[in-house]
This record gives structure tokens, C-alpha cells and sequence, in this order.
């Protein structure tokens, strides 16, 4: 099913998700549905197909921050804390990063230590 979306859509829906999880009016459990059977499988599709570069959508820049980059909103803008998230919403951002950080981290990790 994923397939058949655009990156553009995923990157779409990924950014859409980040303002319903910090609206209140959204319950937990909404939100770790939209993750659980919406981002993950749209991410994943992209990082096994070799769109995981267009999916995050900028380069790494560890000392900066950039809204063009999933990875760095996902780590600036999408923190439990202090909203009120249920256990399954927890594992599922777990699952989100881990499944960043599994595709992206050859790159991080190069584009840091350029020069050492």
C-alpha cells in the first residue's frame, strides 16, 4: 500500500503528524495508530527502496537544526514528555527513531566525522 504514495506524500504526512502530536485534542492512542500503520510503513518503504535521501530530505547537520530534515524534526519536535502519551505512543516513537537512525546512520555518522 505504501508503494503507492509519493515521497513527497510521506514527507507530507510525517510533517502533518508532528502538529497533531502536539495538539491535545488528539488522543494517545490516535497518535500511536497514525505511527504504528501510517509512518512506519511509509518510512520503511522508503528506506528499503533507496528513497530513504529524499524521505529525510536534507543532508545531515548535526550542529544545526533544519525543518527540511525528518530526522531533525523528529528529534527537535517529537518528544513524549510533558504530553500526556500512554506506553504504546512511547514504543512507537522508539520505533520511529530506531528505524531513522537504523537507514540514516552511515550517513550521520560520515558527514560528522568529515575531517577526523
Amino acid at each position: 500500500m505504501t508503494s503507492e504514495y509519493s515521497v513527497a506524500w510521506k514527507r507530507q504526512a510525517f510533517l502533518k503528524f508532528v502538529e497533531v502530536f502536539r495538539d491535545t485534542e488528539y488522543s494517545s492512542e490516535l497518535k500511536a495508530k497514525i505511527i504504528q500503520y501510517i509512518l512506519i510503513p511509509c518510512m520503511a518503504n522508503c528506506f528499503e527502496n533507496g528513497l530513504g535521501d529524499e524521505f529525510v530530505g536534507s543532508p545531515p547537520m548535526p550542529d544545526s537544526e533544519s525543518p527540511d530534515n525528518i530526522v531533525n524534526v523528529l528529534l527537535n519536535e517529537v518528544d513524549g514528555d510533558g504530553f500526556g502519551v500512554i506506553a504504546s505512543l512511547y514504543l512507537l516513537l522508539f520505533q520511529t527513531n530506531s528505524l531513522c537512525f537504523t537507514f540514516t546512520i552511515t550517513i550521520t555518522f560520515n558527514t560528522c566525522c568529515v575531517g577526523y
